[in-house]
C-alpha cells in the first residue's frame, strides 16, 4: 500500500507530498484549503516546534511540555496526513472485487468521511482563509492599506518562502555550536544527511546553520565584517533589548558596544541597539524592533 513518505526534517516537503496528492482532484474541495491553511500556521511557528512535530509525526515521540498550547495543531495536520494516507490507498484499484474489499473500501470511505470534518474550520483563534491573523472583529476596514508594499504576505495561498537561516562558516562547527548552546541558550541539531552538512541551532525564532569552513586558499575563517569591512555580521531583532543584554553579561559574554539609554536612542535617531562578540570573532547587533508582530504578519 502507498504512503506518504514523511521527510526526516523538511516539513515543506512534507507539505510538497500533501499538495502533490490533492492536486489529483479526487480529494474533497476543501481539502487544499486546509492543506493552505495548516501551512501558513507552521510557517510562524519557531524551528524548533516544527522540528517537535517533524519527530513526533515520524517516531511518535512524544513533543515536550512546551508545544502544549499548539497541539491542536500538530493534530490537524496528522489528521490531513492521515487523510491523504487514505486516498492514496483507495487510489489502489484491487483486480478482483469480493465481499470482503468492497466492505473494506466502503469503510475507508467513512473514515474520510470523519477526516473531512475539520476542514475548513477555524483553529486556535486563527481564521480559516486569513490564516496568519487571528479572528478578532474588524474594526475599522480603512485602516490597513491591502496594498501595502511594506507588508508580509499574510493570505491563505501556498507560502513559497516559510523561512530564513543565516549561515555561519565555522573553523570548528562543534566549538561554536557549544558557545551558543552553553552561552546562548541555543538548541542544536546535527543535520548530516543533507546536501550541506551543517549543525541547525535554534533559539525562539532565529535560526543559525554552522557549517565548516572549507576554504583551502585562505589562511583562516575570517567574520564576514572583516572580509567585507562592514560593521556586524548577523542582526537580531528583539522586543526589549536590556532584558538579553544582561543575560549575555551573566554568561561573560563580550559586549563590543553597551546599550544606550531609550531617550539617547530616541533622540538619535537610530534602533536602540548593542553589540556582542562570539567565540569566533562574528559581531552580532542586537536591534530593538517594537513592531516584530507586525514584521512576521502576525497583525
Amino acid at each position: 500500500m502507498n504512503k506518504i513518505t514523511i521527510p526526516e526534517h523538511d516539513i515543506n516537503q512534507l507539505f510538497d507530498n500533501l499538495v502533490s496528492i490533492i492536486n489529483v482532484g479526487d480529494c474533497a474541495d476543501s481539502a487544499m484549503d486546509e492543506c493552505k491553511f495548516l501551512n501558513s500556521l507552521f510557517a510562524a511557528l519557531p524551528a524548533e516546534a516544527v522540528e517537535e512535530f517533524m519527530r513526533f509525526l515520524a517516531d511518535g515521540k512524544k513533543p515536550s511540555q512546551a508545544c502544549d498550547e499548539i497541539m491542536p495543531l500538530f493534530i490537524r495536520l496528522v489528521n490531513l496526513v492521515t487523510y491523504c494516507d487514505k486516498i492514496l490507498e483507495l487510489r489502489e484499484l484491487p483486480i478482483s472485487a469480493d465481499m470482503k474489499i468492497i466492505k473494506k473500501r466502503a469503510s475507508l470511505n467513512e473514515e474520510l468521511d470523519n477526516l473531512e470534518e475539520p476542514f475548513g474550520k477555524n483553529l486556535m483563534g486563527y481564521a480559516f482563509g486569513s490564516s496568519s491573523k487571528p479572528d478578532v472583529p474588524q474594526q475599522n476596514s480603512q485602516q490597513t492599506s491591502k496594498n501595502d508594499n511594506n507588508s508580509p504576505n499574510t493570505g491563505s495561498g501556498l507560502l513559497l518562502m516559510n523561512g530564513s537561516a543565516v549561515i555561519f562558516p565555522c573553523a570548528d562547527i562543534y566549538k561554536t555550536s557549544l558557545f551558543y548552546e552553553q552561552k546562548l541558550g541555543f538548541s542544536a541539531v546535527m543535520l548530516d544527511d543533507e546536501s550541506m552538512p551543517h549543525i541547525r541551532i535554534t533559539r525562539d525564532n532565529i535560526i543559525i546553520n554552522l557549517v565548516q569552513y572549507g576554504n583551502k586558499v585562505a589562511n583562516e575563517c575570517l567574520p564576514l565584517r572583516k572580509v567585507y569591512g562592514i560593521p556586524y555580521d548577523a542582526y537580531i531583532y528583539v522586543a526589549e533589548p536590556l532584558l538579553l543584554l544582561n543575560e549575555l553579561k551573566s554568561a561573560d559574554i563580550k559586549i563590543i558596544k553597551e546599550l544606550e539609554s531609550s531617550e539617547k536612542s530616541v533622540n538619535s535617531g537610530i534602533n536602540r541597539e548593542f553589540v556582542f562578540e562570539d567565540c569566533d570573532g562574528r559581531h552580532i547587533c542586537v536591534s530593538q524592533c517594537d513592531n516584530i508582530d507586525k514584521i512576521l504578519g502576525f497583525v
